[in-house]
């Protein structure tokens, strides 16, 4: 259901979000109900040559809905941690 895309990053690095593959298709719209606020990318910032031709950007499109990113950033606490966690086992269990 979920594929982690990076699993090692440069230790003076301090990302956002953790894109992760979301090969549902439904992540994004499961987390936000769960008060989660994932998102899609690059989503709106596709360029509108690439938005309006899918067959030329045919996996620009695949990974426009397939990428998801998940929030890391410093203000989240122990608990939001684990609450992000405990949403996504239960999505993978459905």
């Amino acid at each position: 259901k979920m594929k982690i895309i990076f699993k090692n990053i440069n230790e003076i690095e301090v990302p956002q979000v953790l894109p992760v593959l979301d090969l549902n298709g439904d992540l994004v719209r499961y987390l936000r109900k769960h008060g989660i606020s994932a998102f899609n990318w690059p989503d709106y910032e596709l360029p509108d040559q690439v938005k309006n031709d899918n067959i030329n950007f045919y996996y620009s499109h695949y990974f426009n809905e397939k990428i998801v990113c998940l929030p890391i950033h410093q203000s989240l606490n122990k608990d939001h941690i684990n609450y992000i966690i405990k949403v996504i086992n239960k999505w993978i269990s459905i």
